[in-house]
């Protein structure tokens, strides 16, 4: 199974409208960047969306759920994090952003830290933090 699998089987699974292939390659280009098959995948098809607990950022919402608004944010507040991930979730908890390689692995950024490897994909991070 998938992320996108994952998150429609989902409690609570609410999206917003898929993304063009041309704004996904412009979010790329504006973030200087490679999005993760999985997360271009999540965002052809969904754009934006949440489950019990979660709100995964993407592409075609207001700013407070816009990966390009939050990830400049991002880097501007934790020089740490890589410059080729990306943030997919703010947990609400302790200022913790959720953040995403081109290769898929997922990490936990804190302000001021160094980002912690979580899982090596969206569709395993969302397995275990359901």
């Amino acid at each position: 199974m998938n992320f996108c699998e994952k998150l429609k089987q989902s409690e609570f699974f609410r999206a917003m409208k898929g993304a063009e292939e041309r704004e996904i390659a412009e979010a790329e280009k504006e973030l200087s960047i490679s999005f993760a098959p999985e997360y271009k995948d999540f965002l052809q098809k969904y754009g934006v969306a949440s489950i019990k607990g979660h709100e995964f950022f993407g592409l075609g919402s207001s700013k407070r759920l816009d990966v390009v608004y939050n990830t400049k944010q991002l880097r501007a507040d934790n020089n740490l994090m890589g410059k080729d991930c990306y943030a997919v979730e703010a947990t609400g908890m302790d200022g913790i952003v959720i953040v995403q390689n081109y290769s898929g692995k997922v990490f936990e950024v804190k302000s001021g830290k160094k980002p912690m490897l979580l899982c090596n994909s969206l569709e395993e991070y969302i397995t275990k933090h359901q």
